[in-house]
């Protein structure tokens, strides 16, 4: 793996970590009209995510178990002003895909 990738991963893998412990115990959607900024969190976390995809450009070839048609089909999403995105599509997003996202980014990482 070129460094490049290595560090892109990195940051996708503790951008999905950082939205866990941020979403840890907290019922949701209903979290979000209370605190503004867990949103907002969890937005930007989801844009490192989603940008630190496309910077992978040829490099994503190699780890093909990654979804990562998924992971752009997120930037519709999050073209939305943070206020007007579907909190549902972000809770879904959250509680289907972001865990297997982490787990395949560590297995890839810890391989390294």
């Amino acid at each position: 793996m070129d460094s490049n990738a290595k560090i892109l991963m990195t940051e996708m893998l503790q951008a999905c970590r950082n939205v866990v412990a941020a979403t840890a115990g907290r019922s949701l959607p209903e979290a979000f009209d209370s605190d503004k900024f867990l949103l907002e969190n969890i937005y930007m976390n989801l844009y490192i995510i989603v940008e630190n995809s496309i910077s992978m450009g040829d490099s994503k070839k190699d780890f093909p178990q990654i979804s990562w048609t998924e992971i752009g089909a997120c930037a519709d999403v999050l073209s939305q002003n943070v206020e007007q995105m579907d909190r549902r599509v972000i809770v879904s997003l959250i509680q289907t895909k972001l865990s297997v996202l982490t787990a395949k980014l560590e297995k890839i990482l810890a391989a390294a």
